[in-house]
Parts: C-alpha cells; structure tokens; sequence
C-alpha cells in the first residue's frame, strides 16, 4: 500500500515522515523498517510512474528507508517528498518503508547529500542503486560517497561505457543485476566443461561467438565474454581482420566474435557457442561445437563423440526477479570484477 506523499521542508524531513505516518491505516499495527538505507539515482527527467512502480518492487524484497535522487532543470528550488510503503506481513500487521524524494537542478545538487546524510538512520548500512545512468553534472560523484555498496544493472550502460567504467570503480562492493541475470548461463558452460571429453578440446579452442539481444545486448555480451576471458586466462586480446583475437596458454590467435540483433524484442544475452578445430576432423560439421541459445528454455547442445542436447527453464530476469535473488539467496561474485574489467575494455576495444 502507498500512502499519499507529502511535500516537505528541506530542514524538517523527519516532521514531514511523522506527519505521513500519524495517518496511515494499515487497518492494525505496522512498523517502520529500519534495516538499510537505500539511495536511488534516478535517471534526469526521470519517468515518474516507472520510478514508483521501482520502489514499489523494492519494498517487497528490501523494506527500509529510500531516498530517491532525481534531477529535473525545471525546479526552481529543492523539491522534497515524502511517503510510506506498507505491507501487510498479517491480517493486522505491516511493515512500511519511507521514501523521500528529493529532485534538484544541476545548480542546487550540491546541497542534496547533506538532506540525505541528515535524515540517515543511524547504524544501517548505507546502499546506492543508480537506476539509469544519469547526465546531471557530478550528481554520482556527489552521492556515491555517502554508500558502501552499488547496485546497477551494467547493461543499462550501452550508450555510455566510460561512465560505467567511472561508476564501477568507485566501489568494491557492486551488485550487478546483468551478473545476476547471466547466473543460469555461467552454470551451464561449467557443467559442460566439467565433462572431460568436452575440456580435453580447450586445447583446440578456435572461436567463441556471443550476440546480444536488443540495444543493451552488447554490454551482455561483453559481460559474459568478460568472464569467459578470465576463466580462460586469456591475453593478448587484440583486433583481428574478423573480429577480434586472443591468445592462450596453449592456442594462439582464437577468435571472438561479439555479435548484436538490435532490433529483438527481447533484451540480454541470447546466444553462446564455442567451435574446435582438431587435427583429425576433415569436415568443417565434424568438429565438435558446444552451443547454448536463450529461447522459450535455456538449451545446451554439445556435439563431441556424440551429440546430446539439454535445457532447462529460465529464471526471472525482471528487476525484482533479480533482485528477490540476491536479496533472498546471495549470488556469488568471485571474479566479478576481473569480468567486468575486461568487458569494459572489449567494449571500447569494438568502439575504437
């Protein structure tokens, strides 16, 4: 349930949540969470119907208390809101987030982070979730000093990948929901590659093609080439007459292709494929292949001695899908960063 925001004085926030809370009616008892603080960087001009439904989702899966940072050049002054999320936890019992937004012009941004380090609760960790990436001048390298952990979504970073590269750095601590969403794919090549048949051919590795889905499908790509690299150890990664080219311990020159279907009306990673060439196959369909391709179901064919073919269903990979995973189950990050590093640089490798 959302209780109708109130509009605050910048000095009286907490006055302004009191009043929000003195008439809510959850129909019983409810209680304030104050288990996290959670800064939203919302996207300039951002869409606010999008933005609430956001909050909303969080509020299921991370109750606690929300400032939501926006930039709007229209604003002739420090504009700040405040509202309550509840949810029913029985017939007569709620738990209720706070929300506080606060919208600023790039001239009186400077002044947000003292409103939002006024009104934190004390002892919660502090997190920052930027939604989009945001054009207003420094307003990330304003906030993101008051949190320990990011969250984001690296795909949503497509048409500006030095600005990912600057966020991401900032922080060791980073929740990436792409990450997240790639899980299902990372278990799938290591259950293929745990078989020895199919890891005896590494050796013989001659390419690896990805292709993104949709405008945001290259920072998938990447991402999931990223990690691929680091597991592979691979060095040199270098320009090739067709695509571009790695080297590894025991292969020199193999081939990476990043592909990208721009118009799908789906978005993320949808295919992965790995192609081997050995001294004893005459026949280009002879040699092995291992594929995985994102349809209905996520499907693994290897084609070795034998061929087999395997799928398994797909996980949620809406916001709050993900999000409910990591918040619920954890999502390992072991070598997350290494992966995000080099997909950075194939990223600006491919756009010169």
């Amino acid at each position: 349930m959302t209780e109708k925001g109130v509009v605050a004085d910048p000095a009286r926030v907490g006055r302004a949540l009191n009043q929000v809370f003195s008439n809510t009616n959850t129909g019983g008892a409810y209680s304030r969470s104050s288990t996290v603080n959670l800064i939203v960087l919302a996207a300039c001009q951002g869409n606010f119907s999008e933005l609430n439904a956001l909050i909303d989702s969080l509020a299921l899966v991370h109750a606690g208390r929300y400032f939501v940072v926006y930039c709007d050049r229209n604003l002739s002054s420090l504009k700040v809101e405040v509202s309550a999320r509840c949810i029913g936890l029985k017939e007569s019992e709620a738990v209720c987030s706070e929300v506080i937004m606060v919208g600023a012009t790039p001239q009186n941004m400077r002044a947000v982070p003292s409103i939002l380090r006024g009104n934190m609760l004390t002892g919660s960790p502090i997190e920052l979730c930027v939604y989009e990436p945001c054009a207003c001048e420094d307003s990330f390298d304003l906030i993101a000093p008051l949190s320990e952990l990011l969250i984001l979504d690296s795909s949503h970073f497509f048409k500006d990948v030095a600005f990912l590269r600057h966020v991401t750095s900032r922080y060791r601590k980073i929740v990436d929901l792409e990450w997240i969403g790639q899980g299902l794919w990372r278990e799938q090549v290591k259950l293929v590659f745990s078989r020895p048949t199919v890891c005896a051919l590494l050796p013989h590795l001659q390419e690896i093609r990805l292709k993104g889905l949709g405008a945001s499908g290259k920072v998938s790509a990447a991402l999931m080439a990223g990690w691929l690299l680091d597991r592979l150890s691979a060095r040199n990664l270098r320009p090739g007459a067709q695509g571009l080219l790695f080297d590894l311990a025991e292969q020199a020159g193999v081939r990476l292709d990043l592909g990208l279907d721009v118009d799908a009306k789906e978005n993320g990673l949808g295919e992965l494929s790995f192609a081997f060439k050995t001294p004893d196959r005459l026949r280009l369909d002879e040699h092995p292949l291992v594929s995985i391709k994102r349809g209905q179901e996520l499907e693994t064919v290897v084609r070795a001695e034998t061929t087999d073919r395997t799928s398994v269903a797909l996980e949620d990979q809406s916001w709050l899908g993900r999000l409910s995973r990591y918040y619920g189950v954890g999502e390992a990050t072991t070598n997350y960063c290494a992966s995000l590093e080099r997909a950075i640089s194939l990223l600006e490798l491919t756009q010169g």
